[in-house]
């Protein structure tokens, strides 16, 4: 059993709760059942396996289960970096005919690459995996012959709106838009805003999603009215609900 290719399927008798022991998806899947992350980690304790949706079973399809796994899929050389307890999804092998790839776990990230703990690779089971400073992004270098596909992640991702400041007409509405690129499924939201008006009183704001729902975000504050331009910001308390 070469190193870096059982990734996948091995012999029954060595299946458990997790998949089959010292695999490298066993690993993965049972870190993060184990561990008190966040919740989003540990909700489900028995994760599909990768042989449900493919028939490869190749660890490299975890960045496609993201959406079924409740994360965000990051791909490589993006601007957003890793962050510990990631899973980094590596390709299959480009030269030694590899059909599985591989899954790790991120443990430390600063600007020269990255640490991960896995199984079935390192004979320590840590690496440092180098960042490639010549491409665009956070791009990690291939390892070897295995190109990394990029990272799963349960952290806040920051959407920042490109279409700030805007006039509010009186009477009227204003719509800004916030484009979320990353696919996954949407658990938390926090909205950071800031706005500068006379009437408080005069002011309701809704986020809404593509599908049409939406949510309250601010109900005419206080319903105070100064008739002094005054700017809140969402995390001040005067400004209300």
């Amino acid at each position: 059993m070469t190193k870096g290719t059982a990734c996948g399927g091995d012999r029954p008798q060595d299946l458990s709760p997790y998949g089959y022991k010292w695999q490298c998806v066993e690993f993965v899947r049972r870190f993060h059942a184990t561990n008190n992350g966040p919740n989003v980690w540990n909700r489900n304790n028995s994760w599909p396996t990768i042989g449900s949706a493919y028939a490869d079973n190749g660890a490299y399809h975890y960045l496609d289960l993201a959406a079924s796994l409740g994360l965000a899929a990051i791909p490589n050389g993006d601007t957003r970096r890793p962050q510990p307890d990631d899973i980094l999804v590596f390709n299959r092998a480009t030269t030694i005919g590899d059909t599985f790839g591989h899954v790790a776990i991120v443990t430390g990230v600063t600007d020269a690459g990255v640490t991960v703990v896995e199984q079935n690779w390192s004979t320590t089971g840590y690496k440092f995996l180098p960042r490639d400073t010549s491409r665009s992004g956070y791009f990690l270098a291939d390892r070897g012959s295995y190109p990394i596909r990029g990272w799963l992640t349960s952290q806040g991702l920051s959407v920042v709106a490109t279409d700030v400041p805007r006039s509010i007409p009186d009477p009227g509405q204003t719509i800004s838009s916030l484009d979320v690129t990353a696919t996954g499924t949407i658990v938390d939201v926090n909205l950071f805003f800031q706005f500068t008006h006379q009437c408080e009183r005069d002011l309701r704001m809704v986020l809404r999603a593509p599908s049409g729902s939406f949510v309250s975000v601010m109900d005419r504050g206080l319903e105070r009215c100064s008739g002094v331009a005054t700017t809140f910001i969402s995390d001040n308390r005067l400004l209300g609900r």
